[in-house]
């Protein structure tokens, strides 16, 4: 089992998410789990 595993939140999500394009479509790489982690000061 593969998973694919980004930090973010704000600007950094759009980042996460070209870079998960990149991963999948231009490498070819496959991942059955995906997780987004962001932690929030308040």
């Amino acid at each position: 089992m593969r998973a694919l595993v980004i930090s973010g939140g704000g600007s950094k999500g759009a980042f996460a998410g070209g870079v998960a394009q990149f991963l999948m479509q231009d490498l070819g790489k496959e991942y059955d789990m995906f997780w987004g982690l962001q932690l929030v000061a308040c």
